[in-house]
């Protein structure tokens, strides 16, 4: 994604070179409303400027508002007087974002150091230069620093800000901060910024964090301990969500599992090292379905008596127009021509294949931005009944599972998807039923 403040300074460039005479902003507020994705055509709409204030939006689209704008001209207010939030200590500077929980951000103060020189600023946005000037831009610049990387940190959506332009009798190339109110139940952080000429507020929202999985022991409670004995599972997107707790179930149900990632290394290494270490058996292997399987199918410790096919891109994305050919091609990809490649090199290399393919009950009832997600997993559930008795001694189980707890459910304010095991195991148990 395009970073909130980079489309701001653009923004704020594209106006000043449109009106090369405009006076000096006082106030400035910005509110950051959808995400800007590369590849997108902005455009900066300015609905009003006058010799006293300025209202605009970046579009997306023909009418997708992403970023909203007013501002009004007039003088810089005095410098306050400066407060040396985090007393003498170094500005903060992180490499990685730090990881906060809400108790920790409720009690943040302290100072940023600007992320760029305040000249490379300068030269990247020029009319905004001459508008804002310099530091300004440097001080906007370290606000996208404090929000992504120090408070809330890594798991962080800037919101919006509000700031008034004053005079910057302080030279020193940072921004200061006080988180001044922390909501769990919305997620919302508000903060006082002030430095490089600029003092205000800057709002933020703390992500989700990811879905954790239940662990195998206590899944192990769920099932019996020679369940699934003497079989093989291949589990496609098993390093996290669905195919983390199948991979777990079968596993605690004496069965040997073979968790693929494409990008998740790491996270398909803690689920069998977790399975080993309980006392299971789990195997990784890198796979991608957008490529050609047999090759891949090589590096497979033992031919897999049954397939888990979680295999999905991101879905949730903001949607522009009634119908993206892109985004339907993609998912077409992932859930039909990924799956029946898998299951066809499969079939070929090997005996009896019990299968799970997993559909989703917006095939049914679609919200109107997943239109493309609905219709390529009805064409998967089609093609899953093609399946039978065209591939020898391959068979299907698919059915269309309600939002369960994953990653992919995750929303900015909280809803309660259901926990995947309890609706996972009856399918599970019928999947690997047959042999």
């Amino acid at each position: 994604m395009v970073h909130g403040i980079h489309i701001l300074m653009w923004m704020l460039d594209c106006i000043a070179a449109h009106y090369p005479d405009l006076p000096s902003i006082a106030t400035l507020k910005v509110r950051f409303l959808k995400v800007v994705y590369l590849g997108d055509r902005a455009d900066v709409v300015v609905s009003n400027c006058d010799s006293g204030s300025l209202a605009a939006e970046v579009t997306v689209g023909r009418d997708d508002v992403v970023l909203r704008l007013s501002a009004k001209f007039g003088v810089a207010q005095p410098a306050p007087a400066r407060v040396l939030f985090g007393g003498h200590s170094e500005p903060l500077s992180p490499a990685s974002p730090l990881e906060l929980t809400v108790e920790q951000i409720a009690a943040m103060q302290g100072r940023v150091a600007f992320a760029l020189p305040v000249e490379e600023l300068a030269s990247e946005f020029p009319a905004a230069h001459r508008l804002l000037g310099a530091r300004r831009l440097a001080a906007l610049g370290a606000s996208t620093r404090l929000v992504g990387m120090v408070c809330p940190g890594l798991h962080s959506i800037y919101a919006g800000l509000s700031l008034t332009m004053c005079s910057d009798a302080d030279s020193a190339p940072e921004l200061g901060f006080q988180v001044t109110g922390a909501h769990p139940r919305l997620r919302l952080v508000r903060q006082t910024i002030t430095g490089g000429g600029l003092t205000g507020t800057v709002e933020s929202f703390i992500r989700p964090l990811p879905s954790d999985q239940a662990s195998v022991a206590s899944l192990a409670s769920l099932v019996g301990g020679d369940e699934f004995a003497d079989s093989v599972a291949l589990i496609i997107g098993g390093s996290r969500g669905l195919g983390e707790v199948t991979a777990k179930l079968v596993a605690a149900g004496g069965g040997r599992v073979i968790i693929t990632y494409l990008s998740g290394k790491a996270d398909a290494e803690r689920v069998a090292a977790e399975i080993d270490g309980w006392g299971g058996r789990a195997d990784v292997l890198n796979y991608d379905v957008l490529h050609a399987p047999e090759p891949q199918l090589t590096a497979l410790p033992r031919h897999p008596s049954h397939l888990y096919y979680y295999a999905t891109p991101i879905i949730a994305r903001r949607k522009v127009g009634v119908f993206d050919r892109r985004r339907f091609d993609e998912f077409v990809s992932y859930y039909v021509a990924g799956f029946y490649s898998l299951c066809r090199a499969l079939a070929i290399a090997g005996d009896k294949l019990s299968v799970y393919y997993p559909s989703s009950v917006y095939v049914e009832n679609w919200p109107e931005s997943l239109v493309e997600y609905a219709m390529a997993k009805s064409a998967g559930e089609l093609l899953c009944r093609n399946i039978a008795g065209r591939l020898n001694n391959v068979y299907v189980t698919a059915t269309r599972l309600p939002p369960l707890a994953t990653d992919q459910t995750a929303t900015l304010i909280q809803s309660s998807p259901l926990d995947p095991a309890p609706v996972l195991l009856p399918v599970i148990r019928n999947v690997q039923g047959v042999r």
